[in-house]
């Protein structure tokens, strides 16, 4: 049912269609007959002179027709777009693998010294060297006729025991007072004369001539006069 159905009667309607016609019929007759004759009456007592009417405005160029654009007679809608179904994406989640656990250090026992070898017995001593043999003398002699005049002079006698020292060739390279006599001129005179004339056989080790010594003791005696 329509908006006019709805508020409006069925007289109300016929009423309102009666005067619309009037009206129009009026308004017809004016602008033919009365307007015509109104027109020419006035014209008449009016002064008639020249009225300069002004040029026309220019006139602006119609604006282009449209043309309609041609409306198909049937419009074919488009077949609906058929979307096959997307099948699902298959999402691979890579298992994130867990951190490292921190190294377990494990005590290790400690390492065993090795084995101490034995002890190395030290070589045997050597043996010991024999004893050199003493040096033995082959000739010279000190008599009373070498006492010293000094002492024979002072009255002076005794024993004096002197050292020499032996070299491996025989000869006397030294000569120490072990014993004094009591007077320094028989001792001096003791090793001065024993250096001088003693010739020694050397001494021996393991069949080699070697250094020795050799002592001996000398008897002063005052000479009868």
């Amino acid at each position: 049912m329509s908006y006019l159905d709805q508020r409006t009667s069925p007289a109300r309607i016929w009423a309102l269609g009666v005067v619309a016609i009037l009206h129009v019929l009026i308004g017809i007759a004016f602008v033919t007959g009365f307007y015509q004759r109104f027109t020419k009456e006035g014209v008449k007592d009016l002064d008639v002179f020249d009225v300069e009417e002004p040029p026309p405005p220019e006139e602006e160029p119609p604006p282009p027709e449209e043309v309609p654009e041609p409306v198909s007679p049937e419009v074919v809608a488009p077949p609906p777009i058929v979307r096959a179904p997307t099948p699902p994406v298959a999402i691979t989640t890579t298992p994130t693998p867990p951190p490292p656990s921190p190294p377990t250090y494990v005590a290790q026992p400690p390492t065993p010294a090795p084995p101490t070898p034995p002890a190395v017995p030290p070589p045997p001593p050597p043996p010991p060297a024999s004893p050199p043999t003493n040096a033995r003398l082959r000739s010279g002699s000190i008599s009373n006729s070498d006492y010293p005049s000094a002492a024979q002079r002072a009255g002076a006698s005794g024993t004096t025991r002197i050292t020499l020292t032996v070299d491996a060739n025989g000869r006397a390279t030294g000569c120490t007072v072990s014993g004094s006599s009591g007077n320094s001129s028989l001792d001096s005179t003791a090793c001065s004369l024993a250096q001088r004339r003693f010739r020694f056989t050397p001494a021996t080790r393991d069949g080699q001539n070697v250094p020795g010594t050799y002592s001996q003791a000398v008897r002063w005696v005052l000479p009868d006069d």
